[in-house]
């Protein structure tokens, strides 16, 4: 594709941060309470004269300088100027004793026209016992207690961002009076928020506020991503002498070891001279997990956040010439009461229809930005000669959602990139989007590129991220301890409504289930049943999820849905009786699904055999009796696949002890997926296994020949994924050592229509026999695998089970738009009792239980003698009938069938009489078939006494 141009380059193209915390909150492996100075009012300032700090630059300058850089693209936001200082319990502040006999250390520092103070520290260190606090002036923010675990082996820290031009430092002694190892080195000065904003000098959280089209993460959009939200950070960088500000993202890893890794950007980690950051300056880098409005509104009602201090650099990829990935690894776990997400992760080339973006844009609180349209891999230009490594990029364009039209701004740098099944794909570079232009581009570095695709061992992500060398390709997310999720979920469908069921989990005690729609929450339930009165049509992808007490919400229960429009009688038309009465005769409504295992698109292509081996092979899906049973004597009509070149396929079926075979002699279209109309419909018995295969008559010897193509996984073992080379022994490809590597479904469905079938015995083919699908083994089968390139981005598929077609249950005759009469499903014929005298309009609609489709298109009737004359209806009478029954206007009729309640044909004759000869028939309800002599047919329910 066109290289996409990229105006900006967001890094630590970085906006403010919110710099306060409300009195209370947590920050850092701090402990909350409260100084001890606070109890007394003589004690509201420190004793000690402030200890100034000058301010040798001009803050005029640093915007200037700042504006044009990031107009050129060449420099993050700078948020803050650090000042060097050298201060510490020896030779600033004072020690006093409070009335209560207790000695504190207190030591003011003030910077005059600050906006936002923050310390950092050479040396920082706790002792077993002691207490250290900060606050501002008026004590409307604090930050503390930090303890003798918030960096428990000393060195270079750092303490967070507390607004006005002054902050305070409060230390209290532990039992043996020892004091801390407190080397203030620097004092950030923050400066560069919006011009005019002063609310900072009366307490208030200072920060950049976002745009106005962005959306807050805890508006609906993000209702179904409150699991992902928890994992993504702000961070504020030291590099040099300033600091800056970017989001990043918490990663899973295979060994779940609870490592905390996080994603960023590349360029998050160096100043506007391309200088990155050094190990020590790493150490004083900060974290900020929740930092969230409370509601969709930007009111002030916020979250409190909880921070970690310091990391270290483990890989990298550059931005000029590569992906602009960084990988960091905090230099402490985080606690468990933190109750952070360890996000997962796909890195394929998948390109996700839709998903989300979670960031900090201008140093706000948490937005949400959603895409609808695919993702497609994009090279990443900047200014100058800036340019990324050829399609290591994903561009997403944001849409318009309910409540905004999010974009990316400065300060999103490094945020994650959510595909649609809530892993992160990719981490942000840059873009050109904005309020003012909300479709614009946006550009994240691709996971996948970042893997292991850079020349040099330190650009590698997967030594990290794949520990275990595991092979998979994606990993779900988890938070400290694994919130049990709920099982079987079902879904059915009740006269337009839709109940849902599922099974709790199997340990904890949720303390309510979150119930979604297509991504969006749609309600609530303490027990383990919903119903959706107001499902819409399409297709429903539900999920069911646990939530404790704790806020942890567990992975979902899933299953599809699809809510067909309820359709009217197709072929109405009006004729005229013997008797000069208007005929009304129409056909049933017919429905067709895809029945089909696996994912939304093809991705790879297999060889079953041997190198250099052309065997014929069977690849294709099986479903168990409790799969197929809504779908018990319909039939099955088409097979759809992807071929690949140089090969033959046919379709091959099996259900019980039948089998059928078709050759397929169409042309293909290779790159999409190909529809092959069965020449026989095939029925479905509801109590018989189905498999559904394509049979590789004919490849070629060539190594590079695979000729079946399967999805991006993962497999549904056993379902999805099974080959065989008779026919009858089924093996599964997500087997053996190689499981792993093969994790994946064939591509290919079944077309189902709602018409219903006849099942034939077995006949005696050598074929006529069950097939098995094997237990595991231990032998690895010999697969091969490559990419699919030209078929991954038009041959999608929806996954989807077998369901229950919407069943007709009479239909609703109207005259001029007035209702006429209701009738049974059989005849589909009417007779309009009354005599017309003028031309008349009638329509016919489906009855569904409780619901009923719009009337079909109008049809005219005039009473005249050149009407159509309509020969009369075959139907059967007596009924409930004896040893025989009779058959009007058979002379229509070429041939008859009786089926039994289970559909086993029970008569069958060709051409029959006025009377049919009934006597072997069982007794009990059977449906009758009548095969007319234009081919059309008629079915209808008999009673044999």
């Amino acid at each position: 594709m066109t290289p996409i141009q990229s105006t900006i380059l967001r890094a630590a193209l970085a906006g403010c941060l919110a710099w306060g915390m409300a009195a209370g909150a947590k920050a850092q492996i701090s402990l909350g309470g409260t100084p001890p100075s606070f109890r007394y009012e003589q004690t509201l300032r420190s004793r000690a004269a402030a200890e100034k700090v000058a301010v040798n630059f001009s803050i005029a300058d640093e915007k200037l300088v700042g504006s044009w850089r990031e107009s050129e693209g060449l420099a993050p936001r700078c948020v803050s100027r650090l000042i060097d200082v050298k201060m510490n319990p020896q030779n600033a502040g004072a020690w006093t004793t409070l009335p209560d006999g207790q000695t504190i250390w207190q030591l003011e520092i003030e910077a005059e026209g600050a906006q936002a103070l923050m310390l950092y520290y050479a040396d920082f260190l706790i002792p077993e016992g002691g207490r250290l606090y900060l606050y501002n002036q008026d004590k409307s923010e604090l930050l503390g207690a930090y303890t003798h675990a918030t960096n428990p082996d000393g060195g270079r820290f750092a303490t967070g961002f507390i607004s006005g031009d002054a902050i305070t430092l409060e230390y209290a002694p532990g039992p043996d009076g020892r004091q801390p190892r407190l080397e203030i080195e620097a004092v950030g000065y923050g400066y560069n928020l919006p011009e005019g904003d002063r609310t900072w000098r009366q307490g208030a959280q200072l920060r950049r506020t976002a745009a106005s089209c962005e959306v807050n993460v805890n508006c609906s959009e993000g209702d179904s991503w409150q699991n992902e939200k928890r994992g993504v950070c702000q961070m504020i960088q030291r590099i040099n002498d300033r600091g800056y500000v970017c989001t990043g993202a918490l990663l899973n890893n295979t060994a779940q070891d609870l490592k905390p890794y996080i994603l960023t950007a590349t360029h998050c980690g160096q100043d506007a001279t391309g200088v990155k950051a050094t190990d020590e300056e790493l150490r004083q880098w900060q974290f900020i997990f929740h930092k969230e409005y409370s509601t969709c509104r930007s009111d002030g009602q916020t979250t409190p956040t909880r921070s970690m201090v310091g990391c270290t650099r483990l890989a990298s990829t550059p931005t000029h010439g590569g992906s602009d990935g960084l990988l960091l690894l905090l230099r402490q776990s985080i606690p468990e009461d933190y109750n952070v997400y360890y996000n997962g992760w796909d890195r394929s080339e998948q390109a996700s229809a839709w998903g989300i973006s979670l960031h900090h844009p201008q140093g706000d609180y948490m937005k949400i930005s959603t895409y609808t349209r695919p993702l497609t891999s994009a090279t990443f230009y900047g200014e100058g000669s800036l340019e990324g490594a050829p399609n290591a990029h994903w561009n997403a364009v944001f849409a318009q959602t309910d409540n905004g039209h999010g974009v990316t701004e400065v300060g999103s740098s490094g945020a994650p990139l959510f595909n649609s099944s809530h892993r992160i794909v990719g981490s942000l570079t840059g873009g050109t989007s904005a309020c003012t232009k909300p479709e614009g581009d946006n550009l994240y570095g691709k996971l996948s590129y970042h893997w292991n695709k850079q020349a040099g061992t330190d650009t590698h992500f997967d030594r990290f991220l794949d520990p275990t060398n595991s092979g998979v390709e994606v990993l779900d997310g988890r938070y400290h301890r694994s919130a049990s999720a709920p099982s079987g979920l079902k879904a059915v469908m009740d006269n337009g409504r839709v109940r849902l069921t599922w099974t709790a989990p199997t340990s904890g005690a949720p303390r309510t289930y979150y119930i979604y729609r297509n991504q969006m929450k749609i309600g609530e339930s303490t027990t383990t049943s919903y119903i959706d009165a107001t499902p819409g049509q399409g297709t429903l992808a539900y999920a069911v999820t646990a939530v404790y007490a704790s806020g942890n919400e567990s992975n979902g229960s899933t299953t599809l849905l699809e809510q067909v429009a309820l359709k009217a009688p197709t072929n109405v038309k009006v004729t005229r009786t013997t008797n000069g009465r208007a005929a009304v005769l129409w056909e049933a409504p017919v429905y067709e699904q895809s029945i089909y295992w696996g994912g939304s698109r093809a991705h790879y292509q297999v060889n079953v055999n041997n190198t250099g081996e052309a065997r014929p092979f069977y690849f294709g899906q099986r479903w168990e009796p409790k799969d197929i049973a809504p779908l018990n004597l319909r039939t099955i009509t088409a097979v759809r696949f992807s071929p690949t070149r140089g090969n033959t396929y046919e379709v091959y079926i099996s259900q019980g002890r039948r089998v059928y075979r078709q050759a397929i002699t169409q042309t293909f279209t290779y790159g999409v997926t190909n529809t092959v109309t069965l020449t026989t419909p095939f029925t479905i018995d509801g109590a018989e296994a189905l498999t559904v295969a394509i049979y590789v008559a004919h490849l070629t010897a060539d190594a590079t020949n695979f000729p079946a193509v399967c999805d991006e996984g993962p497999a549904i073992d056993g379902k999805g994924d099974l080959y065989s080379f008779d026919g009858h022994a089924w093996e599964r490809l997500h087997t053996g050592k190689d499981a792993a590597k093969f994790n994946y479904n064939f591509f290919l469905s079944a077309v189902v229509s709602s018409r219903r079938g006849v099942l034939e015995e077995c006949g005696t083919s050598a074929d006529c026999r069950r097939a098995e699908v094997l237990p595991p083994s231990d032998v690895t089968p010999h697969l091969r695998s490559a990419r699919v390139e030209d078929v991954s981005e038009r041959a999608a598929l929806r996954s989807m089970q077998p369901y229950a077609f919407p069943e007709v249950t009479g239909y609703t005759i109207y005259r001029d738009r007035a209702k006429l009469a209701t009738v049974g499903t059989t005849p589909t014929r009417y007779t309009d009792p009354s005599t017309l005298t003028r031309t008349v309009n009638y329509q016919v609609a489906a009855v569904y239980g409780r619901s009923e489709s719009e009337p079909s298109a109008v049809v005219s009737f005039t009473p005249t003698a050149n009407a159509e004359v309509d020969a009369a209806e075959p139907a059967i009478y007596p009924n409930p009938f004896g040893d025989h029954l009779t058959l009007s206007a058979p002379e229509r009729v070429s041939r008859i069938e009786i089926f039994g309640a289970d559909g086993r044909l029970l008569l069958k004759q060709d051409r029959p009489g006025t009377t049919v000869d009934t006597h072997t028939l069982p007794a009990g309800v059977c449906l009758i078939r009548l095969t007319l002599n234009d081919n059309s047919q008629r079915t209808l329910r008999g009673l044999k006494h």
